[in-house]
C-alpha cells in the first residue's frame, strides 16, 4: 500500500469518537421533508472530520506561505497547502461515494444527498434551496447559489 494511505488510515484510527461528536454538532437537524437512508458508521464519520482536518491544514499552510519572508518557508508551506488540499477533496469524494454505495444512492436519487444531526444520511427535497445539511450547502458552495 502506498505510504500516504498508511498514513491516512493511521490518521483516522487516531481521531477520537470526541472528534466526531463534535462535528455532528455542527450539522443541521433532519426536517419534516428529508427522507432519511440511513446513518453514517463511526469510522465514516471519522473519514469526514478528517478531510475537514487537511482542509484546515490547507488554509493554515496558505495562510503561513503568504506571510512568509523567505523563499523557502513560502514554498514549504505552499507544498503543505497543496497536498493537503488535495488530500482533503480525495477523502471527501471517497467518503460520500462510501455512503452512495452502502445506501444505493446513485444515479438520481442520490442528487441531493446530505448528512444532518445524528450522523444522518438524507435524500433531502429536490426543490429545497434552503438546505442546511451538508450535502446540499457543500452543493451550493461549489456551484453557487
Amino acid at each position: 500500500m502506498l505510504k500516504w494511505m498508511e498514513d491516512v488510515g493511521k490518521e483516522i484510527e487516531g481521531i477520537p469518537v470526541a472528534d466526531v461528536n463534535a462535528r455532528d454538532k455542527a450539522l443541521s437537524e433532519v426536517e419534516p421533508d428529508d427522507n432519511v437512508v440511513g446513518e453514517v458508521p463511526i469510522d465514516l464519520g471519522k473519514l469526514l472530520v478528517l478531510s475537514r482536518q487537511y482542509k484546515k491544514r490547507s488554509a493554515e499552510a496558505a495562510t503561513a506561505a503568504e506571510y512568509a519572508t523567505e523563499e523557502e518557508k513560502i514554498a514549504q508551506n505552499q507544498k503543505v497547502a497543496l497536498a493537503s488540499k488535495t488530500k482533503s477533496r480525495l477523502l471527501s469524494e471517497i467518503f460520500w461515494t462510501s455512503i452512495r454505495d452502502m445506501f444505493n444512492l446513485w444515479g438520481d436519487k442520490s442528487s441531493n444527498l446530505g448528512i444532518k444531526k445524528g450522523w444522518k444520511v438524507v435524500v433531502c427535497a429536490e426543490d429545497d434551496d434552503g438546505c442546511s445539511c451538508l450535502g446540499c450547502t457543500l452543493k451550493r458552495a461549489i456551484l453557487g447559489g
